[in-house]
């Protein structure tokens, strides 16, 4: 994810110039051929992961409250047992990161999609640029994420399913 995170950014920069010199059609090209290959990269990620972050969420739901309830129990009889610390603590790690960087990947999406608003497109009066700029912008409403089977994973999703238990 880091990866797509760091090609999103070249992508970005690449924006701040596409008008700047006589080679405008050049750098969209090479613009749409880094997207595809991004768009690409993200959905051999969701097809191979997409059960596997689904059942990962799901068992959160479940760990999350019988593990603190079992601390909770453990220290009322005086004792403190690593075992649930451990199985809470890694709960919470393999939940959060993945999250976390699900969200970072958003983010840096929709900062693409400003660079290709921003780009200075409305000056230019290239119709075949502008055509492909528009595809560009088109294709970017749509966000650049992670999916579970259910749910885009992100730290929206992360706070979902810490909640859910309680509810």
């Amino acid at each position: 994810m880091l990866h797509i995170c760091g090609q999103l950014e070249l992508v970005k920069m690449k924006f701040e110039k596409v008008f700047e010199n006589d080679n405008t059609d050049d750098i969209l090209k090479d613009i749409v051929q880094k997207l595809q290959y991004i768009y690409s990269f993200v959905g051999e990620i969701n097809d191979c992961l997409m059960f596997i972050y689904e059942v990962m969420l799901k068992q959160n739901i479940l760990l999350l409250p019988f593990t603190s309830h079992a601390i909770i129990q453990s220290i009322k009889r005086g004792e403190i047992t690593a075992e649930f610390l451990g199985i809470l603590l890694q709960s919470i790690i393999t939940s959060s990161i993945p999250c976390y960087y699900g969200d970072l990947l958003m983010q840096k999406g929709e900062e693409l999609r400003l660079a290709a608003y921003n780009c200075g497109w409305e000056c230019v009066h290239k119709p075949k640029a502008r055509k492909t700029l528009l595809i560009i912008m088109a294709r970017a409403l749509r966000p650049v994420a992670i999916q579970s089977i259910f749910s885009t994973i992100c730290l929206d999703t992360l706070t979902e399913v810490s909640l859910c238990p309680h509810k």
